[in-house]
């Protein structure tokens, strides 16, 4: 699920899976050898499990209970129900069966704000939002609050000025793969994990 809602300053950008986390983390945990959290993902048995090679066999646990279950259930209904393509068990893995075909469905939502109080309003009030937020007060300890996109932002801002950390696994994964084509390789750097 995704929003994004500019502002007179960098726009809002919530872009999430419904799940506890996205399928890609667990993929890096298991090429890591990592344990994963018992609430990420089920075994192929729908029971809990720490083993991400096992997880990705299983399914993805919803964020937040039931609550994150009812949300997901009525964004399979506007996708895929709506529109006339895949729901549930219908929509095709993209790893574990990457010849069938996905049959993933999108909504694509665009809203005018022109025609609900005036573009320029729409901006103004989400700044205002968008300030408050950033203004909240926080407990001692806590860090201050983000905004939806800004860690994000703010991350991607670092990596331009140092470099895009790449999990070991996945750049010895690259490397075999250019090897097997025969493509040539500079020597990259692997530190770390």
């Amino acid at each position: 699920m995704a929003f994004a809602v500019p502002t007179n300053e960098a726009p809002i950008v919530l872009d999430m899976a419904l799940s506890t986390v996205a399928l890609g983390k667990i993929r890096l945990a298991a090429a890591a050898g990592r344990p994963i959290p018992p609430d990420w993902a089920t075994d192929g048995d729908g029971l809990p499990t720490t083993d991400a090679q096992t997880a990705l066999l299983g399914m993805l646990l919803p964020a937040g209970g039931y609550k994150g279950f009812g949300l997901a259930l009525m964004v399979d209904v506007l996708t895929g129900v709506l529109g006339d393509g895949g729901w549930g068990e219908q929509v095709g893995s993209l790893y574990r069966e990457p010849g069938r075909f996905n049959n993933c469905s999108h909504l694509f939502l665009a809203m005018d704000p022109g025609l609900l109080g005036g573009r320029a309003g729409f901006r103004a009030r989400a700044s205002a939002l968008a300030a408050q937020v950033r203004g909240s007060e926080v407990v001692p300890g806590a860090e201050k609050p983000h905004l939806p996109g800004e860690a994000e932002a703010e991350h991607a801002a670092w990596q331009r000025e140092h470099g895009i950390a790449v999990e070991r696994s996945a750049v010895e994964a690259l490397l075999r793969t250019a090897a097997a084509a025969g493509a040539p390789v500079t020597d990259p750097p692997i530190e770390g994990n």
